[in-house]
């Protein structure tokens, strides 16, 4: 869960993103623009790859503590439940949901690595 304090760095990184962006890129009619999305096709210059590494940076760390999460759970579910299956259920469930959010963090840690390389190679208009 996304804190005020983790959410407003964000906002103002993608604020400032779209305040030094250009024109978006075409989309479905019926698909409205999110300000990810906005970002992402606005991003032209070092600073605004460097924020979007930034942003999926924090996806990242975002992904792992909701593994964390999960994992806790799963063995707190295995101690407490009065029904062996119960129990085991509720721990594959978290098992699958532990290895879903770790597998969004290395995807998270990809994308930063690209618009860190972005920043380093795109040049300053």
């Amino acid at each position: 869960m996304r804190t005020r304090h983790t959410a407003i760095p964000t906002i103002l990184a993608f604020s400032a993103l779209l305040l030094l962006g250009g024109g978006t890129a075409a989309r479905a009619a019926d698909e409205p623009p999110t300000l990810e999305m906005l970002a992402i096709e606005t991003a032209k210059t070092p600073a605004q790859h460097a924020a979007l590494a930034a942003y999926f940076r924090g996806k990242a760390a975002e992904a792992r503590a909701e593994a964390k999460r999960h994992e806790s759970m799963g063995r707190t579910f295995d101690l407490i439940s009065r029904s062996r299956a119960a129990g085991n259920a509720m721990r594959v469930h978290c098992e699958r949901l532990t290895k879903n959010a770790e597998s969004d963090a290395v995807e998270y840690d990809a994308l930063a690595a690209g618009q860190e390389e972005l920043a380093k190679t795109t040049e300053e208009k």
